[in-house]
């Protein structure tokens, strides 16, 4: 088995356009040191990417080009399983929550990163869609390795909500 020199750092993202979270991303990606990780962002679709003429030049990009991110799921998996990063990063908890299961069900090891976009008490969920993803996410997310709140009052909240 061949070591890797440097850990492969794998970010997923449904899309690269401009929005707070692409730019929050953006800059992670760009602060990051090149020399310790290599780095690839996978976008699900692969329209409108404005976004990507401001990456650094060393980060490698896949777009998948699928209409959304449950289509992208598949292509994302494969990429998973094949590239076998040591840390994956998600933004969007309807991308972080297929990205811990499939963690869970495929025993691999790798660390996982998921960034909050939002605070978790303002998610409407009268549906019973939206109560069944709550319940699940409110399992799923505490199989995260790390999760990011970008404010205290997130943090908190974060905390509150999914009694972690």
């Amino acid at each position: 088995m061949e070591k890797r020199v440097k850990p492969i750092v794998l970010f997923i993202i449904p899309s690269f356009r401009r929005g707070g979270v692409e730019r929050v991303t953006l800059n992670i990606l760009n602060s990051l040191d090149l020399q310790k990780f290599d780095v690839t962002i996978l976008i699900c679709t692969g329209k409108n990417n404005e976004m990507l003429s401001q990456l650094h030049s060393e980060v490698q990009i896949i777009e998948v080009n699928k209409p959304d991110v449950r289509r992208a799921l598949p292509t994302i998996f494969k990429l998973i399983k094949k590239k076998r990063p040591d840390i994956v990063f998600t933004s969007f908890n309807h991308l972080s929550l297929p990205i811990l299961l499939y963690k869970q069900l495929t025993k691999l090891n790798y660390i996982s990163i998921i960034r909050m976009n939002t605070l978790p008490s303002n998610r409407l969920t009268s549906n019973f869609r939206g109560r069944f993803y709550n319940k699940i996410f409110s399992k799923v997310i505490k199989t995260a390795d790390y999760i990011i709140g970008q404010s205290d009052e997130m943090s908190k909240d974060i905390m509150s909500f999914y009694n972690l």
